[in-house]
């Protein structure tokens, strides 16, 4: 998929960023819990239930954080929510590195950026009594 959260390992300034701001047991959200794996236990759990399992992309506004070149002043609250970690304090290389990343994965929509993220939606449902 295409997304912020699918480059991070490869970064090496996020990789050298303090394990105290940037560590995956400190994170908010469990990202390993899957679509997949939730249909899955649905599935297994519950089989007389329907679930299907349907994916897209969601945009965030991110212009403001894109184009503001004074870091100070940057709102980064939805990059520090996404990354699940303090954007402000991670390496100068990890920061430059983010921005170029949410750059890329951005498209320009009148005029303005907006981060593309991959989103899934499950639709859990009784089988219809025809």
């Amino acid at each position: 998929s295409s997304g912020i959260n699918a480059e991070w390992p490869l970064r090496p300034g996020i990789n050298r960023s303090d394990p105290n701001i940037f560590n995956s047991s400190l994170t908010h959200g469990d990202h390993t819990l899957t679509a997949t794996k939730i249909e899955s236990y649905i599935r297994d759990t519950h089989p007389e239930l329907l679930a299907t399992v349907t994916y897209g992309s969601c945009y965030y506004d991110v212009d403001e954080f894109v184009r503001e070149e004074e870091e100070s002043k940057r709102n980064d609250d939805l990059i520090t929510f996404l990354l699940q970690a303090q954007y402000q304090e991670l390496s100068k290389e990890a920061r430059r590195d983010i921005n170029e990343i949410v750059v890329r994965n951005s498209d320009v929509v009148d005029g303005k950026y907006f981060a593309r993220h991959m989103c899934a939606g499950i639709i859990v449902s009784l089988p219809s009594k025809e």
